[in-house]
């Protein structure tokens, strides 16, 4: 068995200038076990479909966006460079944000809102700053009330009650 890594230049271009893939025995592993659980998720989602009788999130964008998250995960495994690693985490993360918030409601777009500051929404100088930004939508600053403002006393402030 040859274990030098399988390369495939994209469109015949060199690494520099096309997409290089490799293939190699972990990330052959890691594909594996990513299409496996992809089917798995994909049989499972198609027998919930039946159960819940079409109710819920429509099915015409969720399986696309399904694929296209499933095809960012393969190509961060195979991806030969930093650059197209970039490119397959922006592909999983962009096509996750749209699952999470499949269906349109409040609690599902604030998830998901959440979701993209956290991971700063793709740029990775973002992410600190996106923690912070995440914390205060997630535990919101409770409202005082301030007592005598106005009448000379003593201001007073505290939990509203």
């Amino acid at each position: 068995m040859d274990k030098a890594p399988i390369v495939v230049e994209v469109g015949g271009w060199a690494a520099p200038i096309g997409i290089a893939l490799v293939i190699d025995r972990l990330s052959a592993l890691m594909l594996a076990i990513s299409v496996a659980v992809t089917l798995a998720v994909l049989v499972y989602s198609g027998a919930q479909g039946v159960a819940d009788k079409g109710e819920g999130a429509p099915v015409s964008v969720y399986y696309p966006t399904f694929l296209v998250l499933s095809a960012g995960v393969s190509n961060a495994f195979i991806t030969g460079d930093l650059f197209n690693l970039y490119v397959g985490f922006e592909i999983l993360l962009a096509s996750s944000f749209v699952l999470i918030t499949l269906g349109g409601t409040r609690d599902r777009i604030r998830a998901g809102t959440i979701y993209v500051i956290v991971s700063g929404g793709g740029h990775p100088g973002r992410g600190g700053a996106g923690r912070h930004q995440a914390h205060a939508l997630l535990h919101p600053p409770v409202p005082h009330r301030l007592h005598g403002v106005g009448r000379g006393d003593v201001l007073q402030h505290g939990p509203v009650r």
